[in-house]
């Protein structure tokens, strides 16, 4: 996508011409952003170079981590699946998107970035024996639904 069309889209996501717009416009980039994110999340975590990116970006906790040798592809999927709800709803609720500049990186970059903040959360939760997937709260879960089954299809994975 265009940086131009990139700007644009952020600005529609900003402030919709209506409230329908608006969430079929944040729909249609959930979707988008979810494949997006997710393919590299989960090449990321299967290389083990996810850890290093995350500290790329600032999350010092991650520091001399390794990915553990019983990480199954089901595991790294729910933490990224996880991560990945988290980031859209500090994209779309908490004023992520509005602090994205275009001239920095692209609009799609910036969430995999955003999608790195909160991994550290997902990984811990995994880490700590919880169920993550139990963990998606704030609304993520009818976002993430469709992003789930389409996987489990074959479509992001």
């Amino acid at each position: 996508m265009r940086q131009s069309a990139q700007i644009e889209l952020a600005a529609a996501l900003l402030r919709p011409a209506d409230p329908e717009e608006g969430e079929q416009l944040w729909n249609e980039f959930a979707r988008s952003a979810f494949t997006f994110t997710f393919k590299r999340l989960m090449s990321m975590s299967r290389k083990g170079t996810v850890f290093a990116a995350a500290r790329r970006v600032g999350l010092r906790q991650f520091e001399g981590l390794t990915p553990p040798k019983d990480w199954t592809r089901d595991d790294r999927a729910e933490i990224a699946r996880v991560a990945i709800g988290e980031a859209f709803l500090r994209f779309r609720d908490d004023g992520a998107l509005a602090a994205w500049d275009p001239d920095e990186s692209d609009l799609y970059s910036w969430f995999v970035t955003n999608c790195l903040l909160v991994y550290a959360d997902a990984y811990n939760n995994w880490v700590r024996g919880s169920q993550v997937s139990d963990s998606i709260g704030r609304g993520q879960h009818r976002y993430l639904r469709a992003f789930i089954d389409d996987e489990e299809d074959g479509g992001a994975g």
